[in-house]
């Protein structure tokens, strides 16, 4: 099987990332994150939710329910010390269990850290970006470096004449 990440398998148990985390290191897993690993946990998940069953209990009746499909589609946990049967509709959970490791596989992306990264403009790109006129500077490009320098001279010159107006 081909591993996961943490939050694909987050999202097929349909739990947080936290709490995968915790329910492993509470049943001793480990943390290999597989499909199947997956499949028992979020069964584990359920039963430990709805029915309020201690975790560890919850898992080693997850993983003999899942054991017994396709033999039987529903298991049902009997015991004669206690009043209360366990029943547990395993086509159903795998049902909602696929719809999970497919959106898991297909849709799921890591959410990166901090800001999304923006691509930075460069050359004449950013200058038009920044607002300067590209087409002054092309049609000055265009000219030899002599008469780009005799053009500065001009220009030099005419701001030479320019007074300062009198308030």
């Amino acid at each position: 099987m081909e591993p996961m990440t943490l939050g694909q398998f987050a999202t097929v148990v349909g739990a947080s990332s936290r709490w995968v985390q915790n329910a492993l290191r509470a049943l001793a897993l480990g943390r290999a994150y597989t499909a199947e690993r997956a499949k028992i946990l979020g069964l584990t998940r359920e039963i430990h939710g709805a029915f309020g069953v201690p975790l560890v209990q919850a898992h080693q009746v997850a993983r003999h329910a899942l054991a017994v499909w396709p033999d039987r589609t529903v298991w049902r946990g009997d015991d004669a010390a206690r009043v209360v049967a366990l029943e547990v509709n395993v086509e159903r959970y795998l049902s909602a269990y696929a719809v999970r490791l497919s959106l898991a596989r297909n849709r799921y992306a890591e959410r990166r850290r901090g800001r999304p990264a923006q691509r930075r403009k460069r050359g004449i790109a950013a200058a038009r970006a920044y607002g300067v006129d590209i087409g002054l500077l092309r049609e000055s490009l265009k000219r030899t470096p002599a008469e780009r320098l005799r053009r500065l001279d001009q220009d030099v010159e005419f701001l030479g004449t320019l007074r300062v107006a009198e308030p």
